[in-house]
């Protein structure tokens, strides 16, 4: 009977840490999703509000691959900071959103 116990509580254990990791991965998607709402659409905007002199010709900003590859720079950008969000909520006690 003890082994039974012992089988469904590591069981148990394994369903815990599935959904608490599943959880993870939700929450730093949704905040993801969040911060690259925040950046702006194309990447002429981008440049202007940083103020980079990227050399880029304006039809070039506006091509299909560079759009592609902004979005993926931006989202990668959100990505990057949502996991550290939840890593320093994770590391001060503060439950997730």
């Amino acid at each position: 009977m003890n082994a039974y116990l012992t089988q469904d509580s590591l069981e148990q254990q394994r369903w815990d840490r599935h959904q608490a990791d599943m959880d993870k991965y939700d929450w730093i998607t949704k905040e993801a999703d969040r911060l690259a709402a925040l950046y702006p659409d194309q990447l002429y905007q981008f440049a202007n509000l940083h103020t980079l002199n990227l050399g880029l010709k304006s039809h070039l900003m506006n091509a299909k691959v560079v759009k592609e590859a902004y979005d993926n720079f931006v989202y990668e950008l959100a990505l990057q900071q949502a996991t550290a969000q939840w890593s320093e909520n994770y590391f001060m006690g503060v439950e997730a959103e």
